[in-house]
């Protein structure tokens, strides 16, 4: 959904309003703020009862619209391209770890600290396969795309290319 409003809003104010309605925190997924705009990711069947009842962030009136989760990335930052290999299976772990420069054994520990969504959807399998396309988030860390397969090396790693949130 999209928040407009006339004056620029913080994460904080955007997502304590939003809990204030009564809506779980768990349901809630990415805020990308831009402007006077910000995208929040949240499940179509609460996005209706937020747009219903949010009517002001803070002093600030503000307007509620659904909008296509494709939109939610339009309005995103800037990416830097990051071109790495990972094993020869796409698991969640593995990119997260490529993608960060951090160990596996770190990776898994934010996975199961429920501090990873894909595809804005909280997971805590840390082998789950990914696919290209696919957008991970990792709290503390930012969020990345993974852009592109290109195939595997003759050490048999796949080539990836991914997409980080700068």
């Amino acid at each position: 959904m999209e928040i407009t409003s006339n004056e620029k809003l913080g994460h904080r104010q955007i997502l304590g309003s939003i809990l204030s309605t009564g809506v779980k925190r768990e349901v809630i997924g990415d805020i990308i703020i831009k402007e006077c705009k910000a995208n929040v990711a949240v499940t179509k069947d609460i996005s209706k009862f937020i747009i219903q009842n949010l009517e002001r962030i803070g002093h600030e009136k503000v307007k509620v619209k659904e909008i296509a989760k494709s939109e939610i990335l339009k309005t995103s930052a800037e990416f830097k391209e990051i071109k790495t290999t990972v094993a020869s299976s796409l698991r969640l772990d593995a990119i997260i770890s490529a993608c960060y420069g951090l160990s596996r054994e770190i990776s898994v520990k934010l996975i199961q600290a429920e501090k990873v969504n894909v595809n804005y959807v909280l997971t805590t399998n840390n082998s789950k396969p990914i696919n290209e396309g696919d957008l991970i988030s990792v709290r503390g860390y930012g969020r990345f795309v993974v852009a592109e397969i290109l195939g595997n090396t003759r050490k048999d790693r796949v080539r990836v290319v991914l997409k980080q949130n700068i």
